[in-house]
């Protein structure tokens, strides 16, 4: 799933491995290479998985806008990631020399957090870790503006979640997996308990189904055997 601007500025993508347990209901992107939500059923379980591309400007508009899409299909289990291009938590998302960029979007970012209850997971599992996905060597500064923010049952799929080297850019990578638990449905065969036998009200209401049976089907067969037969796989 691609959202594609141009071959020299922004886009996203969301690849899936094959053989994954997977079945895509519905998914859309940006014309601006911004973002890419899919909604599907991953290993019997609805999720919703959002890429997205902040913009380099104070747009809060833009946040109500992604998480409006996420949102459309219904409820879900919600996986957003991607370079939102804001700082959380100033105090341990950045370094001092970082600025606080695009303060609107960031409060509307964070209603739509506590509203809705999703969580930084790589915060959640690093509480007090000060390093940063964005370097910006002139500044001397990090920041964490590269997050994946899940909600509901996700949180418990997370088995690991961490800072990749900066290699091919001045990003690192925030590599999240996680452990989708599919439930087995157990299968159980009805027995009737023994106590039941002992339930005179209930041993009358049999004994009328027996004779019930009987009577609708007195000399529709051949044999009274059928009838028994017959009487056994009705109850």
């Amino acid at each position: 799933m691609l959202s594609v601007y141009s071959t020299y500025a922004r886009g996203v993508a969301i690849l899936l491995r094959r053989g994954l347990c997977w079945r895509s209901e519905d998914w859309c992107g940006d014309t601006e290479g911004r973002y890419a939500v899919v909604h599907a059923v991953l290993s019997g379980k609805c999720v919703t998985i959002a890429c997205v591309y902040g913009p380099n400007a104070d747009d809060p508009e833009f946040v109500l806008r992604v998480w409006h899409r996420i949102m459309l299909n219904g409820p879900s289990t919600i996986i957003w990631g991607g370079d939102f291009n804001l700082i959380l938590d100033p105090t341990v998302d950045c370094s001092s020399a970082a600025r606080q960029p695009h303060p609107a979007a960031l409060a509307q970012l964070q209603v739509v957090m506590v509203d809705n209850s999703l969580y930084d997971v790589w915060r959640l599992c690093h509480p007090d870790t000060l390093e940063g996905t964005c370097i910006i060597k002139a500044w001397r500064a990090w920041s964490c503006i590269n997050l994946w923010l899940l909600a509901g049952v996700a949180v418990a799929w997370v088995t690991r979640v961490e800072h990749l080297p900066h290699t091919l850019s001045d990003h690192a990578p925030v590599l999240l997996t996680l452990c989708v638990r599919t439930e087995m449905e157990r299968v159980f065969a009805w027995r009737l308990p023994s106590c039941a036998l002992c339930d005179s009200v209930l041993l009358l209401e049999v004994r009328g189904a027996i004779i019930a049976h009987f009577d609708d089907n007195e000399g529709s067969v051949s044999s009274p055997g059928v009838l028994w037969e017959s009487f056994k796989v009705y109850m």
